[in-house]
């Protein structure tokens, strides 16, 4: 979430001064289904979520858009951790 807020922080200045441009953040649906990947992860994840709400209230007047996307399970490996994790809880 760190690095999601200091990019932005980075590059919200031009945006202003140019008056144009968009800000998308990746996040993941880990954020709605917390679980097995630990407690920081979705935590995390959810965070973003509310930052980037945050940061749309704010810069909707200025006429800029903030979005997230939030694709779930897309890498095979992470899919294959998730399952042996599974596999392993009581």
């Amino acid at each position: 979430m760190k690095s999601v807020l200091l990019v932005t922080q980075a590059v919200l200045p031009g945006m202003l001064q140019r008056r144009r441009g968009r800000i998308v953040h990746i996040f993941s649906g880990a954020a709605k289904s917390g679980g097995i990947l630990g407690i920081k992860y979705p935590a995390a994840k959810a965070g973003i979520k509310g930052l980037t709400r945050a940061y749309a209230s704010r810069l909707a007047k200025e006429g800029f858009t903030v979005n997230a996307i939030a694709p779930y399970l897309i890498a095979p490996d992470m899919i294959q951790d998730i399952e042996e994790r599974r596999k392993r809880s009581p």
